[in-house]
């Protein structure tokens, strides 16, 4: 059976450091994930990103106070419906949305999906329903579109195969789940930001895989997978955490160099988005070792 994992940055957005991490402080500029998973029985979305209203007028969408915490680089062309159409599949050809939880940066999407059902955990969806209309972080516009829901409890097996698993990780709301997939290699949807194998190409990037042989839920968070990572690219690191490269910190001569190339934190990109440590995204006509332009590639993962 073939089984073949795609990943979409969907735009970028910056918010107060705490909201992730407890006790920091400052703003981080992160990602905002979806990834496509093609089954031989559906085309499933993992998360949707965010509201096409925040492209253009994000306030009277996000409400007065939301605006306050929320800055949304986020440009025509970079939503999930463009993402797909990009691949050559049609929005409609999504089957089924399972979205990790219902913040507006993850299930924004929805509505762009017409033929797909969402399922979410129980717990969540009663918990954002419950909610004010005007919560900074649940749109109920985003989740209460009139498309079929399936509420599920705790783990789920998707397809009925153990090809794709919903595992509940409740924490960061009432009902946080992720999604593993797992085959020959395991390999993991997370809520949070995204683990990357530190290519990047036009919106799309390959997941790093988990080791051979472990459970994929233990050790589907993305930061995790990136300090595992660390020792072969420190890149890596400074993409997804903002933290600076460790071996330009452990004083290595090698370390300082490469650290060098990354640029200086907190500098911004071309689109005014704060950057993390990497320097400038490689620019269109810019050919990787084997002569391809690394900025039209799109990766994917098939097992």
């Amino acid at each position: 059976m073939s089984l073949e994992l795609y990943a979409y940055t969907c735009g970028f957005l910056t918010i107060p450091h705490g909201f992730l991490l407890e006790a920091a402080e400052g703003w981080i500029t992160v990602p905002i994930p979806s990834y496509l998973i093609v089954h031989p029985a559906g085309k499933v979305l993992f998360d949707s990103g965010l509201n096409l209203r925040t492209q253009t007028d994000p306030e009277p969408y996000i409400g007065r106070v939301g605006s306050k915490y929320a800055t949304f680089h986020f440009r025509p062309g970079e939503e999930v419906s463009a993402r797909l159409t990009a691949m050559s599949v049609a929005p409609e050809e999504i089957t089924c949305i399972v979205n990790s939880h219902l913040h507006y940066d993850h299930c924004g999407g929805n509505v762009q999906l017409p033929n797909a059902d969402v399922v979410v955990q129980r717990r969540e969806r009663r918990h954002a329903m419950a909610l004010p209309d005007d919560d900074p972080g649940y749109r109920k516009v985003d989740f209460d579109t009139g498309q079929r829901t399936r509420e599920i409890e705790g783990e789920h097996d998707l397809f009925g195969d153990g090809s794709v698993v919903c595992l509940p990780t409740y924490g960061h709301t009432p009902g946080t789940s992720r999604c593993a997939c797992a085959r020959r290699t395991a390999s993991s949807c997370s809520a949070g930001t995204p683990a990357t194998s530190g290519s990047r190409s036009n919106g799309f990037t390959r997941p790093a895989s988990l080791p051979t042989g472990r459970r994929p839920w233990l050790c589907c968070g993305g930061f995790a997978r990136c300090r595992g990572a660390a020792s072969a690219s420190c890149s890596v690191t400074t993409r997804n955490s903002g933290r600076a490269c460790r071996r330009a910190q452990s004083g290595s001569a090698d370390g300082g160099a490469r650290h060098a190339e990354h640029g200086t934190l907190g500098a911004a990109d071309e689109r005014g988005v704060p950057r993390r440590g990497p320097g400038p995204r490689p620019a269109r006509g810019t050919h990787d070792s084997r002569g391809r332009d690394i900025c039209s590639i799109q990766t994917r993962r098939t097992w």
